[in-house]
């Protein structure tokens, strides 16, 4: 169970990780974008914010499904949860 919720924990991190440096690569891609137009440096700030903002969604995903185990092995009884034979 405390596994499950370092999971949590650490999904969390990567999350607020990711959407800080896709903010500051969607910001960069704007502004790129107003002042060059469509060019190299836009596309390529556009590609450079598209994967954290991609990495981000999967790690809340991955948050998603970790909670639903955690409420699923709260369910079961404490020596099913742990693993062990009764």
């Amino acid at each position: 169970m405390w596994a499950v919720v370092s999971e949590i924990a650490r999904l969390g991190f990567v999350v607020f990780g990711n959407v800080l440096c896709a903010l500051i690569f969607w910001a960069l891609t704007f502004a790129a974008f107003g002042r060059i137009g469509l060019g190299l440096l836009p596309l390529t700030f556009l590609t450079l914010a598209s994967v954290p903002s991609l990495f981000a969604g999967l790690a809340l995903r991955g948050m998603f499904v970790a909670i639903a185990e955690r409420a699923r092995l709260q369910d079961r009884p404490p020596d099913a949860a742990n693993g062990r034979p009764r």
